[in-house]
């Protein structure tokens, strides 16, 4: 289909309008309305052409707190000879749950991901080994999602593009047709439904009346739907979640003056809990519900409507001085990216410091750029003297930041952060953060051992950095350093490592912070470690009863901290509890606590 020049064209459109970056981008997840808010829920439809099924009991998903399961999911992308694969494993565990959904946090494992759609330095990172948040309704359908904040916009449009196109939607009255409103990364739809079997539950689906979001008409552009059939199978005697579900989705778009180019995903999904893998801490505080599809994911304007450098710049500071940093930051990426030599004259106006207000952006355009240059440059930048402390931090987190981390950069970090200023704490947490994203064994290795020799030989000032970086970093191998700095004297170093344990993996973290919550004697360090806890998701009659043990504590915050925990189980011990504090609890405001968690007809 694409030959010569014409190759690139549908790369480009595509990263303009949808951020095509890896498997599968142009279908992203939203949140699924609601029966009140979208009034179509449910909604029996005109079933002549279809073969009915006589109406059986409505099934629903049951998600109980601890569950623990895994599927092996696949998914492609193809523009006639270029494909775009991704594979991987799916472990997830359900944190708590009610009758309505359940909340889940999840992960990505033994990934592989194949990008050739997407443009040079524009490629997605992999999704491998960081958490995220799905809340899971009883219908299967996935109302919610929220991310790790390290993730950018390309790698949540990737990971939401999967969970949606596996998040069919059971019935919610007997019926075996039925539809719902949705929206994806094209835009609005209405999902048609009808089951076609029911041994086990055999659901179909196919997506209609697809309404492009964004500015393609504007741009001269048809987006066209053409396909999008799925089908779901579900067991009603195991209901977790869907046993298997497949599909087809065809686009087209229609550019003036290009040939018409047409996309084909499939995807795939198989239960199998033998692959599941520990599903990393992610407090879901720190996690961050935006839209992906709200956030920008490239530059809007192509690198060829600039002729020079010259005029690059003067549209980067004119977008500077209109509030526009973002916008600004983006463009100028995607002309280093076209012109990588020309990341020397940022870096020397950063030298400079010509104008303050365009500092940030300029940072954030060497970061997104991805270049081998910008990397070096701001290797450079993060031991500049002549820069100020604030803007060699600022180097220092874009560098950690920029693209696939090396062993390179993190060594250049470590040495910067022998010196203990900004700069030195801004370097230890990007290293951190870049041994939790890469795929290289002997970088992770480094980066742990350098971590544990700063932990023990750094002053009272740097401890609570080193182990924030290495909550960062979410490697087990740092659970006995962590558990250690638990019982540290200060009570500020005590948060901070239940903190970064509450970002280790659940089964390292939750025996250590339940153990010094026994024995903790701050309230406000013991209502942290209740966070943490609940972060990991691990939860158990040993756990309850030491929060039952904690309510006795006369520290409305720790209380507090302590009724979400019981409250979010739901089982009937924590249930009782709640009654029971209910009734000799003096704050009115706590007692308004407990009745989010308790029927008001059990607390009379």
């Amino acid at each position: 289909m694409f030959g010569g020049a014409d190759r690139s064209r549908p790369v480009v459109i595509i990263a303009g309008l949808f951020g095509a970056v890896g498997a599968t981008v142009f279908l992203g997840l939203q949140p699924t309305p609601s029966a009140s808010e979208a009034g179509q829920v449910g909604t029996p439809i005109a079933t002549h052409r279809m073969a009915r099924v006589p109406v059986a009991p409505v099934p629903t998903c049951r998600l109980t707190p601890g569950d623990s399961v895994a599927f092996r999911v696949e998914s492609a992308l193809s523009a006639g000879d270029i494909e775009d694969r991704f594979e991987a494993t799916l472990s997830w565990m359900v944190v708590h749950s009610n009758a309505d959904q359940a909340r889940v946090r999840a992960a990505f494992s033994q990934v592989t991901h194949t990008q050739q759609l997407a443009q040079a330095g524009e490629e997605t990172t992999s999704p491998a080994g960081v958490a995220f948040y799905l809340d899971v309704a009883a219908d299967c359908s996935v109302r919610n999602t929220a991310y790790a904040p390290e993730w950018n916009a390309r790698t949540r449009v990737l990971v939401q593009t999967q969970i949606d196109n596996l998040a069919f939607a059971l019935p919610t009255s007997p019926a075996s047709t039925w539809r719902v409103p949705g929206s994806d990364g094209v835009g609005a739809y209405t999902a048609q439904y009808r089951v076609t079997g029911r041994a086990p539950w055999t659901i179909e689906r196919t997506k209609t009346a697809h309404a492009p979001r964004g500015d393609a008409a504007s741009l001269g552009i048809d987006l066209r739907v053409e396909k999008a059939e799925g089908s779901a199978t579900f067991e009603a005697a195991d209901p977790r979640w869907w046993q298997s579900a497949r599909g087809h989705e065809t686009m087209v778009i229609d550019a003036e003056g290009s040939p018409l180019v047409t996309l084909q995903q499939r995807f795939s999904i198989e239960r199998d809990d033998a692959l599941f893998e520990s599903v990393p801490a992610l407090a879901f505080a720190r996690a961050d519900r935006q839209d992906p599809h709200q956030m920008p994911l490239a530059s809007a304007v192509p690198t060829t409507q600039f002729k020079s450098y010259p005029q690059a710049w003067d549209a980067f500071a004119q977008a500077v001085q209109e509030g526009r940093d973002h916008d600004a930051a983006q463009e100028m990426a995607a002309w280093l990216r076209a012109h990588p030599e020309d990341v020397a004259r940022l870096v020397t106006r950063l030298h400079a410091a010509e104008d303050p207000t365009q500092t940030a952006a300029l940072f954030l355009a060497l970061e997104l750029s991805g270049t081998d240059e910008a990397r070096g440059g701001l290797m450079g930048l993060v031991d500049a003297e002549a820069l100020s402390a604030l803007d060699q931090a600022r180097a220092a987190s874009a560098l950690a930041d920029l693209g696939q981390p090396t062993q390179r950069v993190a060594e250049h970090l470590l040495k910067r952060a022998e010196v203990d200023d900004m700069a030195a704490r801004v370097s230890l947490l990007g290293v951190g953060a870049m041994a939790r994203r890469s795929e290289d064994a002997t970088l992770r290795e480094g980066v742990v051992s350098a971590l544990s020799e700063r932990l023990d030989s750094a002053d009272t000032g740097m401890v609570n950095t080193v182990i924030d970086a290495m909550g960062n970093s979410g490697d087990a191998a740092f659970a006995d350093a962590l558990g250690d700095a638990l019982s540290a004297d200060s009570k500020m170093t005590r948060r901070h490592a239940a903190e970064a344990l509450a970002r280790l993996p659940a089964e390292e973290a939750a025996p250590r912070l339940l153990e010094q919550l026994e024995v903790e004697e701050s309230a406000r360090v013991a209502a942290v470690l209740v966070n943490a806890l609940d972060a990991t998701g691990q939860r158990g009659p040993a756990a309850v009863d030491v929060m039952q043990s904690r309510l006795a504590r006369a520290d409305a915050e720790e209380r507090a901290a302590v009724i979400d925990w019981l409250g979010k189980g739901g089982d009937d011990a924590s249930q009782r509890i709640l009654v029971a504090q209910f009734h000799r609890e003096p704050s009115a405001r706590i007692k308004q606590r407990i009745g989010r968690y308790v029927p008001a007809t059990a607390l009379r």
